[in-house]
Order: C-alpha cells, then structure tokens, then sequence
C-alpha cells in the first residue's frame, strides 16, 4: 500500500510490530497507547504488574490490583490501600485503610479547572477525606465522619451529626449543617430535604439561600435569578434574586428569553 511506503513500513504487519503502538494495542486500545499496557499477573496467590513482553513492572505483593482508570489503578497490600501506575510506580503508598478508585475532577462553574486531576476519597482511623493521587497531596483533610461527591468539585461531607457541602479546596459553599446529605438538582442548584415537609431548602451553587420551595419548582433567570412555579402551597410565581431575596411573590404568568437580560410578567 502506497500509504504505508509513506512512513517507510514495507507492511501492515510491520507497522503493528512497533514499540509506538504497544504492537498494534493502541489501534483499538487507547489507554494501552496512552499510558503503556500494564497486565495483572497472580503469583502465590498475589498480583504484580508486568508488560506486552511479560517484563516485571511490579512483584506480585498485592493482595488485589483493580482495573486501570487511564493510568492509575487502586492496589491492596497488607489490607491498606495505595495507588500504582501502568509503569509499576507507586504513587501513593498503602497506608490508608479505606479508599475508592481514582475519578476524574471538574469544577462545577468551569469544567476546564482542574482538568487531569485523578482524586480518590480516603479514609483512615474513620475519619474520611479527599486526596489528589497523582500528586500525593491531600485536598480535603481525612476529619469528616462521612464524604461523598455530589457533582464536580463539590462534596457532601458530615461531621457532628450535621452535613455541609464544601469545594475541592475544602472551603465551606453552605455554612449551614443539615440532618440530612444535599442534593444537586441540574443544572446549578443544591436542596437540602426537610423533614415532615413536601418542601425542599434551596441553595445556589454559590452558596446562597433561596429559601423553601417544591421540588423541580426553581427555574433559572439571567443573573442568577430564579423564579419558583406554582405549587400547592404557593399559588403564584414568585422571583428570587441572586442574594436569595423575594422581589416579587405575585406574578401570575412569567416569559423569560433566552440570553436576555430582562423578563416579562403579567
């Protein structure tokens, strides 16, 4: 084939027997050509890494390596968890007692922030936190009783019987505790449930209380404001500010426009 005499292979076949792409892997393997093919071999009941030319990446000393995420994967040894590479790096050594596989992060008001960064929720001593695994570096500090991730940087932590939602940098978006973990509704607002109400506490995604409201009843306005529908407990419209203030509770029917600065109400 005249394409192949292009990049000086003579035939397909050499073209695949080549370092570049992991001997033909990274033609329908994408991780395998990125980050280097890495397969988990068991001795004497252990897992160790070794490479497409069985070379030894890492010695069997794991009592479990789970599946590779991109280059990272979560590994068990002496029943503590660490983090190890495609390339049998250890980057974060085993000594947490608890730990998920590593994700992705993204902020949620620009999803071009944190781009690459691989985190994973760690524990030790029942204290929880978040880390950045490829950086070794701690992000959320391991003193919360319980830490899950809502949506992209933001995480429901609990402490005192009480949860908030803080950021990635572990700065508090909701100062207030609630008895019960909050809840994203798309696409930027957070709601905390209220015990014997049909009502919800609504939230920004700055952090601004918008008060009590049906569920799905908050849609979005230019400015961060927001109108609430009506509901069995609310017969009219009423609109929200960005501080979370009323500026009007009776509308009874509202046009908004898309890219608009402005709205219409009757």
């Amino acid at each position: 084939n005249k394409i192949l005499t292009t990049f000086n292979y003579s035939s397909f076949l050499e073209a695949l027997q080549t370092d570049w792409i992991n001997y033909g892997l990274g033609f329908w393997n994408e991780e395998a050509y990125k980050y280097g093919y890495a397969e988990v071999f068991i001795e004497h009941e252990l897992a160790g890494l070794r490479d497409a030319k069985s070379n030894i990446l890492a010695p069997a000393i794991y009592q479990a390596i789970s599946p590779f995420i991109d280059d990272v994967a979560l590994v068990k040894k002496d029943n503590k968890f660490g983090f190890i590479t495609t390339k049998g790096i250890e980057i974060v050594p085993t000594i947490y007692e608890v730990a998920n596989e590593a994700f992705d992060m993204y902020a949620l008001e620009n999803e071009e922030d944190f781009t690459g960064t691989k985190v994973a929720l760690v524990g030790q001593n029942n204290q929880y936190g978040l880390l950045d695994v490829k950086e070794n570096s701690v992000l959320i500090p391991l003193v919360y009783d319980q830490i899950s991730c809502i949506v992209g940087d933001i995480f429901n932590v609990k402490t005192n019987d009480a949860y908030f939602l803080v950021n990635a940098q572990n700065r508090k978006i909701i100062e207030v505790g609630s008895p019960t973990p909050f809840e994203f509704e798309s696409p930027d607002l957070f709601f905390s449930k209220t015990a014997g109400s049909k009502k919800h506490k609504y939230y920004s995604v700055k952090g601004v209380y918008l008060g009590e409201f049906a569920e799905d009843s908050l849609e979005a306005m230019p400015n961060q404001y927001y109108y609430a529908k009506p509901s069995k407990s609310q017969q009219k419209i009423v609109v929200v500010d960005d501080k979370g203030e009323i500026i009007t509770s009776d509308i009874d029917q509202i046009l908004t426009f898309y890219n608009y600065q402005s709205f219409a109400f009757r």
